[in-house]
């Protein structure tokens, strides 16, 4: 059996070149306890980096024949000499892959980089597989992914540290459909954003194995910094397929149980969500005043008092208008009201305009728990969170 392992140094930047995208060992090791017991595999990894996953994976069992895919020769030359074929070569070039052509694997490993890169080559199997990025186009972690993909075995398995949109973004949701579809097992485990040294981004083991002869079954799981498991539920295929993320999930559940069946979201209810004119920034230039995500209490509904605003083209936040954070890693599940005067506001901040009759429930859901599951839920984004105007239209009021 062979295991593919991927390289990926020169592709990052500087910055990403410290070191703070290689796999820690506690983690490694928990990506190797994902995977079904085998008899020596034959393991790929592309970008396979300091080594960390196959070590994990070669002391949790015994492998067959590793392959992996580097471009860095000072790393190939460690793998090597840990005793691994190591194909050194540029894995976003079709000649690379033409030297294990005809080659499947039992099991494909990788932590892949989240950058992305110029040439659209190697395009088929990205397709294939529902990870186009349409968006960022081409992109090293989704290249990579379905390039192994593409040479696992039937019935073989695979184990990924993924950027969490992958598996929660509607982009990607042919993605998550080929995976339940083709596989008997699928497991997420949602880690923590502090999981890797110093870069805080959103991140998830994914294994997957067996075929899907009867269905797939779905698990989902709350990991810490180690990948062990705190918490895990199960959810259905459809399910999975709009969302993979224990978060959500595991959210969802809590709204459900908290409004019951009296509930009104805010778009039935009349509202109107307005994002704001330009940039804190840009009003700063222009000695302007502004409402801005700074401007909130951390807790609790906060009560905004300006004078008589005077004319201007910006769109204003006035007595009785409600406002929420677009945007921000902290200040997110914040809410004010203005209560006296006007302000304008910046992009970074939502101005929420509710009947008033409907205004004091919707200030309690969105400082109670129901709004604050909501939004946490539904931001998106691996580092910074923002919410759509759509998220925040959808949110359920209890009634």
């Amino acid at each position: 059996m062979t295991i593919i392992v991927h390289m990926r140094n020169r592709y990052l930047s500087a910055q990403q070149q410290l070191g703070q995208y290689m796999t820690p060992p506690a983690l490694a090791a928990a990506v190797a306890r994902t995977l079904p017991r085998m008899l020596e595999p034959s393991v790929l990894e592309v970008g396979a980096g300091d080594g960390a996953l196959l070590a994990a994976a070669r002391s949790a069992a015994r492998l067959g024949r590793v392959t992996a895919i580097e471009l860095e020769p000072a790393l190939a030359s460690s793998l090597e000499r840990a005793g691994y074929e190591v194909i050194v070569g540029d894995a976003t070039k079709l000649a690379t892959w033409k030297r294990i052509a005809d080659r499947t694997f039992d099991v494909i490993l990788g932590n892949p980089p989240y950058a992305v890169y110029k040439s659209p080559s190697l395009a088929n199997h990205v397709v294939e597989w529902g990870l186009g990025d349409v968006v960022r186009g081409p992109r090293l972690d989704t290249l990579f992914i379905a390039e192994s993909l593409a040479r696992l075995r039937s019935g073989g398995a695979g184990a990924f540290v993924l950027p969490l949109p992958l598996l929660t973004d509607r982009v990607f949701s042919e993605f998550r459909r080929k995976l339940t579809e083709r596989f008997a097992c699928l497991q997420v485990i949602e880690l923590p954003a502090t999981a890797f040294p110093r870069a805080e981004v959103k991140t998830a083991i994914c294994s997957f194995s067996g075929v899907a002869t009867r269905g797939c079954k779905v698990t989902l799981a709350q990991g810490d910094v180690q990948g062990n498991v705190l918490d895990e539920l199960s959810v259905s295929t459809a399910q999975a397929q709009h969302r993979a993320d224990y978060s959500y999930h595991a959210g969802m559940q809590v709204i459900r149980k908290k409004i019951g069946l009296r509930a009104r979201n805010l778009s039935e209810m009349g509202a109107e969500v307005v994002r704001g004119s330009t940039t804190a920034q840009r009003f700063a230039q222009l000695q302007v005043k502004c409402l801005h995500t700074t401007d909130f209490p951390e807790e609790g509904i906060g009560q905004l008092r300006y004078r008589r605003g005077s004319g201007h083209a910006f769109k204003v936040a006035q007595v009785g208008d409600i406002v929420v954070p677009r945007l921000g890693s902290r200040c997110l599940l914040r809410q004010a009201i203005v209560v006296s005067g006007s302000s304008p506001y910046t992009e970074s901040v939502y101005r929420v305009r509710v009947p008033s009759q409907h205004r004091n429930a919707v200030l309690d859901c969105l400082a109670g728990e129901v709004g604050e599951t909501w939004r946490e839920i539904h931001a998106k984004g691996s580092c910074a969170k923002h919410l759509t105007v759509a998220d925040l239209l959808n949110m359920p009021v209890p009634v």
